[in-house]
């Protein structure tokens, strides 16, 4: 195996964090409230990981570091409570 493949191999995301991702994708397409979703857009404009269309303000959650993902997790849990 030569280092490629180690690195490609590395970035191979476990079921499990693909399940939190899919968890993730669920909760932000359910979200409604324009603050809340303003709140998420900043923090997804400061990775540098978007798209912005005339309708849409497209990100894939995969190309998101984990820090970038739990700060996501642990906004949706406060505005949740």
């Amino acid at each position: 195996m030569n280092t490629n493949e180690c690195q490609c191999i590395a970035r191979i995301p476990s079921q499990a964090y693909t399940d939190e991702l899919v968890e993730l994708h669920r909760r932000l397409m359910a979200l409604r409230e324009r603050n809340v979703l303003q709140q998420i857009v900043n923090l997804i404009e400061e990775t540098g990981h978007f798209n912005v269309t005339n309708t849409t303000f497209d990100f894939d959650l995969f190309s998101l570091d984990e820090t970038t993902v739990r700060k996501l997790q642990s906004y949706l849990e406060a505005v949740a409570t």
